[in-house]
């Protein structure tokens, strides 16, 4: 997982032995252009594979969904030493029961919250924008698998991550 997050890109990278896995950090350091890297805490989260990496606000942040019901979020305030936001953020998913079709928790990737929105890319080919105060949804993108063109039901300008 790569992400871009304040004046850092992050690269998390996942090993997993013997139904355990270790999490390590390399981050390059756009201003001083250096490299740090860290292993993440074991405690973290017990199964990385629904885990996400993602830019929050500016920030690293870690993103699961393993019950299903809500996608909790882990803000790494300083990525340096390793300070993590004291309370982990709670976002519930009931969003995605008042839409049409069969949307699957399992199909909602993560992608950044900015402004007090939550971007998701639905793997049924569409990126959708969430207010995180409302829990409503602010925008639909439909993906087109041809070509580079984008539909969607309103105009919607994409926000730079």
């Amino acid at each position: 997982m790569v992400v871009t997050a304040g004046l850092a890109v992050h690269c998390v990278g996942i090993i997993e032995f013997c139904s355990r896995f270790v999490a390590e950090l390399v981050s390059f350091d756009l201003e001083s252009e250096t490299f740090t890297t860290v292993v993440l805490p074991h405690r973290l989260f017990s199964d990385w594979r629904k885990v996400w990496a993602i830019n929050w606000n500016g920030f690293l942040a870690f993103a699961s969904s393993k019950l299903q019901e809500n996608l909790n979020v882990m803000v790494l305030e300083e990525y340096k030493n390793m300070n993590w936001v004291k309370e982990k953020i709670t976002v519930p998913l009931s969003f995605l029961k008042n839409r049409n079709g069969n949307d699957s928790i399992e199909d909602l990737v993560p992608l950044a919250a900015k402004s007090g929105e939550l971007w998701f890319w639905l793997k049924t080919n569409e990126i959708i924008g969430c207010d995180l105060e409302t829990m409503k949804i602010t925008a639909t993108v439909l993906l087109m698998l041809r070509g580079t063109t984008l539909e969607s039901d309103s105009t919607v300008a994409l926000p730079s991550w």
